[in-house]
């Protein structure tokens, strides 16, 4: 959703019709193969639907979603975007006022120790490798990698227009899932 936002792709076939890849990559200025790549990601996500030819979508699932949602989630994303703000606020708005916001990351440990577990040590591994050189290229960026506490997250809630971020009490070995606290819903005694 970010990323069709962000990039003008929703608005585009929204208002100048269905597209292929060349098309949309085209009319916006992108490659074809990143084109592609969300033109499919979007059809298998629902986003967008395909006629036969694999290139009508309907003008109904062309443009950003609309409305207020009873819940929004992130599952193990946050940590890889150049701007985690950026998109929690995005998430905010898409959220309806008593609804919930929740993410899920890796259960990393709560602070930075000298010797960290096996779980803590395969988070560093993969940020090295996948999540923060997945980040970094766009510049600014947070540069947060895998292994993101839940002070960082609760940072980034708040600055996002959030008043806190919540650890729930769920059982997990590999991840963590927070609860995004909205101010209305603080005020209102929830």
């Amino acid at each position: 959703m970010y990323v069709g936002e962000q990039l003008g792709l929703y608005r585009t076939l929204h208002e100048q019709g269905p597209a292929s890849s060349e098309e949309l990559a085209a009319r916006t200025g992108m490659h074809e193969r990143y084109a592609r790549e969300w033109l499919e990601h979007q059809a298998i996500t629902g986003m967008l639907t395909f006629g036969d030819d694999m290139r009508s979508a309907q003008s109904d699932f062309n443009r950003p979603l609309l409305g207020r949602y009873d819940l929004v989630c992130a599952f193990e994303c946050i940590h890889d975007l150049s701007d985690p703000v950026g998109l929690l606020t995005s998430v905010r708005m898409l959220a309806k006022p008593d609804g919930r916001v929740i993410v899920i990351d890796g259960r990393c440990a709560e602070d930075f120790g000298a010797v960290g577990d096996l779980l803590e040590r395969y988070f560093y591994g993969f940020s090295i490798m996948v999540c923060l050189p997945d980040g970094m290229p766009h510049q600014p960026s947070a540069g947060n990698g895998t292994v993101m506490r839940p002070s960082t997250l609760g940072a980034y809630a708040r600055e996002a227009g959030f008043a806190l971020a919540e650890v729930l009490p769920l059982k997990n070995d590999f991840f963590r899932f927070h609860d995004l606290v909205l101010t209305a819903q603080l005020t209102a005694g929830r």
